[in-house]
């Protein structure tokens, strides 16, 4: 949950142009109406970050996923603009969160967010962060380190909280709670080289980002002050115990960021997803619709092996199949899936031929059937 708010799902989406692989300087920060297309894998197979320097190459030809578009919002056109007078961006998560964002003529700040909480309590929010959070500050350049921090609040009355909640705080006399929290993230331009995406190479500058959050959960009971009780309902939402992101962010001269990867901040070789910049016109990487529940799978005709991209599920157990042209079922398997998740199918036993997939819930209801194409050489 922090990672989507204090790293993934934020994405940023400002960069600028480059000046000999080692300066950017605000000549294409995004402006309102501008369209922003990014692709994301979170199955990234044998990707190397590399090391600080310069000259350096990076090659991540082999990256493949599914393409989205980001437009760039005037702030006053948003639901819960009058919360945030200074913005004069926004962006939409999905149709019942954005981001709120302060342009200015060498920075950008992350103001606030609205809409469902970021939290899990399932209720309507409007939150702002506190100093506002530094998204980019210009111009860029090789060896630039800044350090930042922010922090997000939020105060509901007991009566507004679902009862599974109440039920795990220590007592049931409870006015209000209190959420906090604090981010603080290092910032180092480490690395200037040439990356090579899927379908082109880019001079880059590479910005490693690393970041600790601590969550605090406060009560209040009557008069008393408010009380810490983070350590007695950890166990019940893990999502409240301290968290470590370290993502490297490579830029370029176009206005999305060329690639943001996030790594196990324990072992950088250990890459768990890529964003990157993606080119629409692939044939190969399928469009997602935001907020519709779909499994896509891509590359579709496939050889050797396919991947199933499940989008926008809610938590639950499901199963995925795959007919033959007859009907006849020839593989299955089933996955738990919260959200968004990417699974690989081995095809080595498959012959040449047109199958169809189906996504069943644990409801045994059929969610999606699609076709998939297997070749052989």
């Amino acid at each position: 949950m922090k990672r989507l708010y204090f790293a993934t799902a934020i994405l940023i989406f400002f960069a600028s142009g480059i000046h000999a692989q080692q300066e950017i300087s605000n000549l294409t920060l995004p402006e309102v109406g501008d369209t922003l297309r990014t692709a994301f894998d979170n199955d990234p197979q044998n990707l190397d970050v590399g090391t600080p320097g310069t000259d350096k190459s990076w090659d991540f030809s082999s990256l493949m996923g599914l393409s989205s578009e980001t437009i760039i919002l005037d702030a006053s056109s948003g639901t819960n603009a009058s919360s945030f007078p200074s913005a004069n961006q926004r962006i939409e998560l999905t149709m019942t969160q954005e981001l709120y964002y302060n342009k200015q003529e060498n920075s950008v700040e992350l103001i606030g967010f609205a809409g469902d909480d970021p939290f899990g309590f399932g209720l309507q929010s409007v939150l702002a962060y506190d100093p506002p959070r530094i998204e980019r500050s210009l111009p860029f350049i090789y060896e630039d380190v800044n350090s930042s921090s922010s922090r997000l609040q939020l105060k509901i009355p007991a009566s507004d909280l679902p009862q599974e909640v109440l039920d795990q705080l220590p007592s049931t006399a409870v006015d209000s709670i209190q959420l906090t929290v604090d981010a603080v993230r290092e910032d180092v331009v480490d690395a200037w080289g040439d990356l090579t995406l899927p379908t082109k190479t880019f001079g880059a500058l590479r910005e490693r980002r690393y970041e600790i959050t601590t969550s605090t959960l406060e009560v209040k009971l009557g008069n008393l002050p408010w009380s810490d009780v983070t350590d007695f309902v950890t166990n019940s939402y893990p999502e409240l115990a301290p968290d470590t992101s370290l993502n490297y962010y490579f830029w370029g001269d176009v206005k999305e960021p060329l690639a943001i990867v996030d790594v196990n901040h324990n072992d950088e070789s250990d890459v768990i997803s890529v964003t990157y910049k993606s080119d629409m016109t692939t044939v190969d990487i399928p469009y997602i619709k935001r907020n519709k529940v779909d499994v896509i799978a891509y590359p579709n005709p496939a050889i050797e092996e396919v991947r199933f991209d499940f989008r926008n599920l809610e938590i639950g157990n499901y199963t995925l199949k795959i007919f033959n042209i007859l009907g006849q079922e020839v593989w299955s398997d089933q996955y738990q899936v919260r959200g968004n998740q990417t699974i690989s199918v081995d095809l080595e036993d498959m012959k040449k031929g047109t199958y169809l997939y189906s996504l069943i819930d644990q409801y045994d209801k059929v969610l999606t059937t699609k076709r998939l194409v297997v070749l052989k050489p």
